[in-house]
Parts: structure tokens; sequence; C-alpha cells
């Protein structure tokens, strides 16, 4: 599960943001699908109440609207292991 979320501006331009997560683990594609369904929120393309349907009803892939975000840009800057 994810810990935590936060978002804030990146650089001069407009649109650029930088968004950390915090979790002890992940799955293949699951922060690009979280980004992606947040920037469909943002666009209008997809409904906040899809978004927590999403969230709390967990579909499966074929029923599931959301699409990822592009990896272009997308960076892991850090790994932290407990007890290391």
């Amino acid at each position: 599960s994810i810990q935590s979320i936060s978002l804030e501006s990146a650089g001069e331009e407009p649109g650029y943001y930088k968004i950390s997560f915090r979790l002890p683990s992940a799955l293949n594609r699951m922060l690009r699908n979280v980004v992606g369904s947040c920037l469909q929120v943002a666009q209008g393309a997809m409904s906040l109440q899809e978004l927590r349907s999403l969230l709390v009803e967990a579909p499966g892939r074929l029923s599931n609207s959301a699409r990822p975000a592009p990896p272009e840009g997308l960076v892991l800057e850090h790994v932290y292991y407990d007890n290391y």
C-alpha cells in the first residue's frame, strides 16, 4: 500500500511537477497507473468518482479504464532499506 504521495512544482516552467511516493513495495507499472489515472482526472477524461471506484473496487485490467502515464520523465531517485 502507498504510505504517502506528495506533489510539488518542479522547475521554472509551468506544467512540470515532482510526484514523490513512499511505499514498501510496488507492482509493475503501479506508479505509472496511479499517475496516469490522476492525469486523466485532471484532464476531465475520468471523474473523481471513477478514480475512487478504481481504488476501492480494484477491477481487473480488462474492466479498468485507467491508462498508465508514459515512462518518459519518470525517475527512480532513492530506494531505502530497513535496517541497512
